[in-house]
């Protein structure tokens, strides 16, 4: 080796130690694209509630009295305003509902606002304002609001402000929750969209499912959803329930007081507690397929189905959580599934009900009768 070709060897040497250096001092700090938005997340913190949101890449924190309601934007959705009530989220005691007006069901909307808006747009249930226009109707999210997107805190939030101004309407809006839904608000980030990841570290290093904590709003108001309900005779959850919780006498009511005691439960809780297993494990309310006879789930055979719906009062199920490429209905009409598409670049789909007919409606609010699909 030459002189000349040792100092440069030398010298590309000690460029690459110092590019090596420059990196591990510039990976800890917090990253976030300059037209990042994202949040607002609204934490409880003694007397003080504390709001953080991401704005073009800046994070924007402001302290507020907890006694105080708040009136606050979402910053990647332009004229969406949310009212954060003084108060904590009330969990529902009623389960069961009636009602002659039209119901409007999806699922498994994974974090694609997008798609949501243009299927709640098209079917006359909000207008271009994010105003309720559904009237005395009721929507139905059948779970699965979080996880692979990237805009579920944006999902969450127009559900939130629907909810009260249906209220105002007559109408109700009922989110149920879903597996991916309970996944993250007990640590479980296998289906987290990797944009998520960067706005946790740069919301002051918060880690994600903390931004859902019990001490969140968002949070709050997620712990006190339901799993299950039932409108006339329509019942509603987001994978199934198979007969063992029939067997267990699991009513609508031990089923989503379960749900709310345990979702915090540690993990010893979930696998030894039969009851809580039971209910949220593989084949419970919201990752079962038995329906479906998909996978290595137990299989829910028609007459199994049947004790099930006679159980709950019900001629018929709704579910999301096993996707089909269209809403249709499956085992002679006894479930329907709402489970479609979940990239943002394909059309969505959900199920009207009116006048007790079931349709496929699309964007655009074309309803085609639902067929029976075998």
């Amino acid at each position: 080796m030459t002189k000349n070709n040792f100092k440069f060897l030398r010298l590309l040497t000690a460029i690459i130690a110092c590019g090596f250096l420059l990196a591990s001092a510039v990976a800890p700090l917090p990253a976030a694209d300059k037209d990042q938005q994202d949040g607002p997340y609204v934490f409880r913190m003694g007397n003080q509630r504390i709001v953080c949101a991401l704005q073009n890449g800046e994070v924007i924190t402001t302290r507020h009295p907890a006694g105080k309601r708040l009136n606050l934007g979402v910053p990647a959705v332009p004229g969406l305003k949310v009212t954060v009530p003084a108060g904590s989220p009330k969990s529902s005691r009623r389960f069961s509902f009636r009602t002659r007006e039209k119901i409007f069901a999806l699922s498994d909307v994974h974090g694609q606002f997008k798609r949501l808006r243009e299927i709640l747009l098209g079917n006359g249930i909000i207008n271009e304002k994010y105003a309720w226009t559904f009237g005395r109707g009721h929507l139905v999210m059948v779970g699965d609001v979080f996880d692979r997107g990237p805009m579920v805190t944006e999902c969450l939030w127009l559900l939130v402000h629907l909810q009260a101004a249906a209220a105002r309407a007559g109408g109700r809006v009922h989110v149920l929750l879903g597996n991916h839904d309970q996944m993250v608000m007990r640590d479980d980030l296998r289906y987290v969209n990797k944009r998520y990841k960067k706005i946790a570290r740069a919301l002051h290093r918060i880690p994600y499912p903390d931004l859902f904590g019990p001490d969140t709003y968002l949070g709050s108001w997620l712990r006190a959803r339901p799993a299950v309900i039932r409108i006339n005779r329509t019942l509603f959850v987001h994978a199934g329930i198979h007969p063992r919780l029939v067997q267990m006498n699991m009513s609508m009511r031990r089923i989503n007081r379960t749900v709310r005691r345990h979702m915090d439960s540690s993990g010893v809780v979930h696998a030894f507690n039969p009851v809580v297993k039971a209910i949220f494990g593989r084949n419970g309310v919201f990752w079962s397929r038995g329906y479906f006879q998909l996978e290595d789930y137990d299989p829910v055979n028609k007459a199994g189905l049947a004790r099930v719906l006679e159980f709950f009062g019900a001629s018929r199920v709704v579910v999301g959580h096993t996707r089909f490429d269209h809403v249709a209905t499956h085992m002679d009409g006894l479930v329907l599934g709402t489970a479609v598409n979940t990239e943002d670049d394909l059309p969505a789909e959900g199920l009207m009900i009116k006048n007790n007919r079931f349709y496929r409606a699309d964007a655009t609010g074309k309803l085609t009768p639902v067929a029976k699909n075998h």
